[in-house]
Order: structure tokens, then sequence, then C-alpha cells
């Protein structure tokens, strides 16, 4: 006689079957990047700038371990992976969205990269285990915890995770961070500063104003989280080591790699081709 658990147990297989032969009869479609084409779901295509990609890729080149974080549906993931990083390197793809994460699985599942991408879903902040509101747009795979960023939606809560918090549990050593989050870079920053002080990673930002949030007071708060660490802030359009932030002034987003202060990951950054960003 068959138990609860017993068809618990069936009906978990048969949605993995049902999800399977979802999966498969989906739609896919071309995306070019950097000249490159990829397979992905139709609902991926588009997104996102080549001078970007361009510039995460050569930051990617010959790195071990990368976290990806705000991985949307996985288009950064694919151009840092496509044999750029070194050839054992491994990319953790944080994402708080669960539908993001099942297109960010599909995608590199279609590129023959998922031996070389592990997808993380959790909402990532300054302190692992805070029950936070966020809002995400199922179809863009956008998501974000500042209020009013997608003020349509209704909000979803999630449970946080700190990068320092995952490196502890996973001995996963990042060399490489990029951080795309909508408004949230400062959180995420302060959950690795342990990270930062002992891997020393170059981290990408996309550092954006939100609401009554201005850029000129993220990078503010930016400078003082770092001051301590021996980390500078470089702007990627005029490779410029900002101490004021005023530079700022006037911009919604721009584009900033967080960088040790030694000589050999200034170097790397200063030789970059940022033209367009």
């Amino acid at each position: 006689m068959k138990t609860t658990k017993d068809f618990q147990r069936m009906g978990d297989e048969w949605r993995n079957v049902a999800g399977s032969i979802y999966r498969a009869i989906r739609p896919t479609a071309s995306m070019t990047l950097l000249g490159e084409t990829y397979r992905v779901r139709s609902e991926a295509r588009g997104g996102g700038e080549d001078r970007d990609y361009a510039v995460l890729k050569s930051l990617a080149r010959g790195k071990r371990c990368i976290f990806d974080v705000g991985a949307n549906v996985g288009r950064t993931a694919l151009v840092m992976g496509n044999n750029s990083m070194a050839d054992n390197g491994q990319i953790y793809a944080f994402e708080a969205s669960e539908a993001a994460c099942r297109l960010i699985r599909d995608n590199v599942a279609l590129n023959g990269l998922d031996e070389r991408v592990t997808v993380v879903n959790a909402l990532i902040a300054e302190r692992s285990g805070l029950t936070l509101d966020f809002y995400a747009d199922a179809a863009s795979g956008s998501s974000s915890i500042i209020p009013g960023y997608l003020d349509h939606h209704r909000p979803m809560q999630k449970v946080t995770l700190a990068l320092d918090d995952f490196v502890l549990a996973t001995d996963c050593v990042p060399d490489l961070i990029k951080i795309d989050v909508e408004g949230a870079e400062l959180r995420v920053l302060a959950g690795l500063t342990q990270a930062m002080q002992t891997a020393r990673p170059l981290i990408f930002v996309e550092l954006h104003s939100w609401g009554d949030i201005l850029l000129v007071e993220q990078a503010r708060g930016a400078l003082e989280l770092l001051e301590p660490l021996d980390y500078g802030l470089i702007y990627l359009r005029t490779k410029e080591v900002v101490a004021d932030p005023a530079v700022f002034a006037g911009r919604g987003r721009c584009h900033v790699v967080v960088c040790p202060n030694d000589s050999s990951c200034l170097n790397e950054v200063m030789e970059l081709d940022t033209t367009g960003l």
C-alpha cells in the first residue's frame, strides 16, 4: 500500500519529467555576442551592450573562479565562460529570481557550458539570513531589492546570502567578481570584505542610482567601504582612479572596477579597451 510520501515522490518524479519535456520543446533562438553565436531560450535574446561584454571577457581571461552576481539570464556567464577562462575555471552565477535561474541553466546547457557554470539561486546582501523583499520581472530576468525598481510587480521574500559565507562554506575563492544588482551594489560589497582582504579579487561593478539614491552617494559609500581594505575605484570610462565621487554627478549609472591598490591589478585594468563605456 502506497504511503503519502510515495505519492509525493511520484508527483516529484512526474514534475521533473514534465519539466524536462517542456524545456526540450521550448523554442530557442540564436544570439550573437562579440561575434560569437549562442543558442539560447527565445526569451533570453537581446539585452546588454557588446562593450560591457568585451570588458568582462578581457577581465575573465585566465581566471579560475568567477562570481557573476546578478547573472540575469546568463549572457555574461556565456561570454566569460566561452574560451576565456582558465581550462578548469568555474563560474558561479548568483541570481535571486527562480525564473531567471531556470533560463541560465537552460542557456549554459544549450552551449555546452553546464559543467563550467554553477547556478546559485540566492539573494546576495551584506549578511546571510536576512529576509528581504525583492522585485523580479520573469520576462526580462531583472530583479532588485530596491523598492520602486519594479513597482508594478508584487514583492517576493527571499532569505539573503553573504558572499563571504559562500566562500567559507564552499572553499570557492574568486579572482574576479561581476556585480550588477540594480542599485544594491554596496550591500553586496559589504558582504564580501573578508574575501577582498584574503583573495584580493578584481570586481567589475555597474553602479546605479535609483529613486532618491544618487550615483554620487553610491560612489561615496563605495569609497568609504574600500579605503580600509586597500582597494581603489577606477572609473572605466576615463580610467581615472576616483578620489572624488563628484566625477559621477549627473549620471544614472556607470561602470567601475574595484581594484586592489597594487601595480599588477592596476595595469590589468588600464590595459582594457573601454571605448564606448
